[in-house]
């Protein structure tokens, strides 16, 4: 038989499993590195241990927080597609990064936090938001939602998913620019490459195809972009 003890262990681990679900905590750690790009860009060198432990513990805090209030808001919606089979998992993504520069700067460059604004926007929009919205087309057609791909259809959406992230890379030039550290030739390269990869490929697959698959393909890529413009500029903090 199994003890009391032994339930409430059982209990604790499947309440801690409900809420790594609740959080998305795979996408959240990668969604983490937004905020942990956007400090170290502004500073130029990695902060002091207190406060990278504070801010990845606030980071997570945040964004776990931001994911539970989404799904509570879709709660209806969510509930909907799962008594008729349309459920697909599905998140929406709001970002920190503006506030991670504040936590090491106090009175930064006010045009440094309009670029850095720009950047999320774009970058949100066209490789989380219309993508991971192209993925359940059909399902929000069903419930008549009011996205990107259902209003506009798929050439026009594919059309705002190429001009956002081309405004992306664009305005990640520029974020390099501004930043104390200046614009520094192997990092602009290595953080192009990283966009024309994980963004501009699979969009123009993307137009070329309207095909779903590639939908997702787009947004995962596109998840990895923030932590690959982290590594380009933690290495150029180290050398």
């Amino acid at each position: 038989m199994v003890d009391s003890t032994t339930r409430t262990q059982h209990s604790g681990v499947s309440r801690l499993g409900l809420f790594l679900a609740l959080s998305r905590t795979p996408h959240g750690l990668l969604d983490m590195t937004t905020p942990c790009f956007a400090a170290l860009l502004w500073l130029g060198a990695f902060p002091s241990l207190k406060v990278i432990l504070v801010g990845l513990l606030t980071v997570f805090a945040g964004y776990s927080a931001v994911y539970a209030l989404n799904d509570l808001i879709g709660y209806g919606s969510d509930k909907k597609k799962m008594e008729e089979g349309l459920f697909q998992d599905s998140d929406s993504y709001l970002d920190g990064a503006i506030a991670a520069v504040f936590a090491v700067d106090p009175q930064p460059f006010f045009g440094l936090l309009l670029a850095l604004f720009l950047w999320l926007f774009f970058w949100e929009i066209g490789g989380q938001n219309i993508p991971n919205d192209w993925e359940d087309l059909q399902g929000d057609k069903h419930l008549q939602a009011k996205t990107i791909p259902v209003r506009f259809g798929p050439d026009l959406s594919v059309v705002f998913i190429m001009a956002c992230l081309v405004m992306t890379l664009a305005i990640n030039v520029v974020l390099l620019w501004l930043t104390p550290s200046g614009l520094q030739w192997p990092s602009l390269t290595a953080c192009l490459i990283a966009g024309v990869y994980l963004l501009l490929a699979p969009a123009y697959r993307l137009h070329k195809t309207k095909n779903r698959d590639e939908a997702i393909i787009l947004f995962n890529r596109a998840s990895y972009y923030p932590l690959a413009l982290l590594v380009v500029v933690a290495i150029r903090c180290l050398l």
